[in-house]
């Protein structure tokens, strides 16, 4: 299914392994006519928001979600800035280290997210999972490493892959009407290490939407997207911490810089390449319908805008039909929320050490906030602020840009050099 051949062209070690399954998955899309009725539903989305965006009239596409994300268009816009000519440069700079280490000159698509040739290939079973997650909550918060206890304990948990299961992971909080909080994981946990950090972020989504839903009630606990990701992210910088501090070794430590360099790629470049391929799409949609061509030529536009055009750093072969299986660009603009969430969180991370035994207090009174305030008033009380340019490139320089200096010293000791 899904879930298993998109695991396969992540995280297998063998290189061909990936090229093939990433072919069969871009062939199958087109054999079975996936794209065609992509095209389709997508003209529709597309074209009934562009009545609804005039009739209520809307600036721009992307007014009404940042409406509901409770920023301005301004702010957005310096987000999507900052990742372009910021973000995608480091991106850029982890896929040179990475091709050096697999020893290539130029990477394949499905080379992407390849694991180290030295990484640990064991799964990981998930009470050595559970653990771990558990420890690095309780390393933070005693509270939080609480609430997730409970989750598991509850059976809130469902984590293994199985037949007609959806594929990805995602959160559920609610509000009973006996007025009990309660939050449900719905994972495809397979054992490897980016499993262990998608449970510490859908975890941070469940505390988020337990003690806001217990401090605000069922109308307003719910975090608008751009911010909702605070927690979860939170959660998973938490667990690498953790993680890096109790590393034996440099190997240890680099797969675990180069992971997490990897998932900063694809939450924030890739998310904000998505928004610009939406913001393409819809802009196009107004001249009228559009073909799968069409859709194909302006996904590999935007694809080769971050990450180089073909020859530089990749080769984009099976790659210009993938914006087919993107469910998300049925919820339009919908992606923009995780980039933002992921920087807006960093600069939050950044600044902890400044505020010391209070800062755990604070981030809790943050998360209890729910859906009652935005993004400016969130920052306040940590002497933030998002509507300044500076604070998403500061949590690009903060995060990725960090973890690649310290990748490359390991990596130049070890012999292997850009």
């Amino acid at each position: 299914n899904l879930p298993q051949i998109l695991h396969v062209i992540s995280n297998d070690s063998d290189a061909e392994r990936r090229a093939g399954a990433l072919h069969a998955f871009s062939e199958g899309l087109t054999s079975q006519r996936y794209d065609k009725l992509m095209a389709r539903t997508l003209n529709v989305v597309i074209g009934a928001k562009g009545v609804e965006d005039a009739e209520r009239g809307y600036a721009s596409p992307m007014a009404s979600r940042n409406i509901g994300n409770k920023v301005d268009d301004g702010t957005v816009e310096a987000l999507h800035e900052a990742v372009a000519k910021v973000g995608a440069v480091q991106s850029q700079r982890y896929y040179k280290l990475l091709a050096a280490h697999l020893g290539k000159d130029t990477l394949l698509w499905s080379d992407r997210n390849a694991p180290l040739p030295f990484v640990d290939n064991r799964v990981i079973p998930w009470q050595e999972c559970v653990d771990t997650v558990l420890a690095a909550y309780g390393s933070f918060s005693p509270t939080l490493r609480n609430l997730v206890k409970k989750m598991i304990d509850e059976k809130w948990v469902d984590a293994p892959p199985y037949e007609g299961k959806t594929g990805g992971a995602f959160n559920y909080a609610v509000l009973l009407p006996n007025g009990e909080a309660r939050a449900y994981n719905f994972l495809n946990y397979q054992g490897s290490p980016r499993d262990v950090m998608t449970v510490a972020h859908e975890a941070g989504h469940g505390v988020h939407g337990i003690l806001a839903a217990e401090a605000q009630g069922a109308l307003m606990f719910r975090a608008p997207m751009a911010y909702a990701e605070t927690a979860s992210i939170f959660g998973e910088m938490t667990t690498f911490r953790y993680m890096l501090e109790r590393a034996e070794t440099d190997e240890q430590r680099l797969v675990l810089l180069m992971d997490k360099s990897a998932d900063h790629v694809n939450t924030v470049v890739r998310q904000i390449s998505f928004s610009n391929f939406e913001r393409a799409i819809h802009e196009a949609r107004k001249s009228g319908k559009l073909t799968v061509s069409d859709f194909n030529q302006t996904w590999m536009k935007v694809t080769t805008d971050f990450y180089g055009q073909p020859g530089e750093l990749f080769r984009y072969d099976d790659v210009e039909n993938l914006w087919s299986y993107v469910s998300h660009f049925l919820r339009p603009f919908y992606v923009y929320a995780y980039a933002f969430g992921e920087l807006f969180t960093q600069s939050l991370f950044a600044v902890q050490d400044q505020f010391g035994d209070e800062f755990e207090g604070m981030y809790l009174d943050l998360l209890r906030a729910g859906g009652s305030k935005d993004a400016v008033e969130m920052m306040k009380p940590f002497g933030l602020d998002p509507r300044d340019p500076s604070f998403w490139v500061n949590g690009i320089n903060g995060s990725i840009t960090t973890w690649l200096d310290e990748a490359e010293k390991i990596s130049a000791a070890m012999g292997v050099s850009v």
